[in-house]
């Protein structure tokens, strides 16, 4: 598991800006595709607690579980990698699904 503070600075731009910066500073760079999942529970426990819970599907085929988590100057990152497999020959029954799910 890596541990990483992560401090943001974030900054509204106009449109003209936008594309300056990004033709002076990104050029020749493919745009990606990233997708995130982020989980909490039905009544929003995790972002009480000012903390946020992501997989984050990255374009080789890996996962990275990350937990946000607020310290004195922005945010400690707990992340984790992994690869998802899918289950083979399993059944799930209506019964095995917690009623929570099911909504």
């Amino acid at each position: 598991m890596v541990i990483e503070r992560e401090i943001e600075f974030k900054q509204l731009l106009d449109a003209d800006s936008y594309v300056s910066i990004k033709t002076q500073h990104f050029k020749g760079q493919t745009p990606f595709k990233q997708v995130n999942y982020y989980i909490d529970t039905v009544d929003f426990q995790i972002q009480s607690q000012k903390m946020a819970l992501r997989i984050r599907e990255k374009a080789d085929g890996t996962f990275e579980l990350t937990l946000k988590v607020p310290d004195t100057v922005g945010l400690l990152e707990y992340n984790a990698q992994f690869h998802m497999q899918p289950a083979e020959n399993m059944t799930l029954k209506p019964s095995d699904i917690d009623d929570d799910i099911r909504e």
